[in-house]
């Protein structure tokens, strides 16, 4: 497992950016194999999920003599963001209708509620000193957050974790509404305080 640069603990104070690219990880993957590959002699193998599975598709692109194979388990390189149509097929099918339906439900109800969910919203953010720069505004990361709601469920939970959602979202309470959405996309997530960890990914 190496630290990705840049990432913590492993960020310079100030971060200079201009030191943080994709030939520059990769080599800095490179200077880790050749200085261990003395001792351990056998076959490699670079793996890793999400930014990890990106990050092993670029030491192979810049490194193809290093290692004997590749698995990049998941590998989100999105080079044409403007087209999502996978996702729109893979949310039309995924789980079943009801759970489909339910999540939906939920997502739209967040939506509409916008005013005293986002009320709520205002008094976490004060309470855990949440700020809000980095998407410009509490109501830009409160609609990232809504709208994250249905692929964070599929992201992260099972099937069988649908009965936790609110079955008839139109009559469930506020505060359902939003633990539900809390409880899977995370309000803190879109604040500065949340993103911050994750720059060097976004970057």
């Amino acid at each position: 497992s190496l630290e990705y640069r840049f990432f913590t603990p492993s960020r310079p104070a100030p971060a200079d950016w201009s030191k943080l690219d994709i030939w520059q990880a990769a080599s800095d993957q490179h200077r880790v194999f050749t200085a261990l590959k003395k001792i351990y002699t056998k076959k490699w193998l670079a793996t890793g999920g999400s930014k990890g599975g990106m990050t092993a598709t670029y030491f192979e692109r810049f490194y193809p003599k290093d290692m004997d194979g590749i698995v990049a388990y998941v590998a989100p390189n999105d080079v044409v963001d403007r087209e999502d149509s996978a996702y729109d097929r893979f949310f039309r099918n995924v789980g079943t209708k009801e759970c489909r339906d339910r999540l939906q439900g939920v997502q739209r109800e967040a939506l509409i509620r916008r005013a005293p969910l986002q009320k709520k919203y205002k008094e976490e953010a004060a309470a855990g000193g949440w700020t809000f720069t980095t998407t410009g505004s509490l109501d830009r990361s409160y609609e990232a957050t809504v709208m994250d709601y249905v692929w964070a469920f599929w992201q992260y939970s099972h099937l069988s974790d649908c009965d936790q959602i609110p079955a008839d979202a139109r009559n469930a309470t506020d505060e359902e509404i939003w633990n539900s959405v809390d409880g899977i996309s995370g309000f803190s997530f879109y604040t500065d305080q949340g993103l911050e960890p994750y720059t060097p990914y976004y970057y």
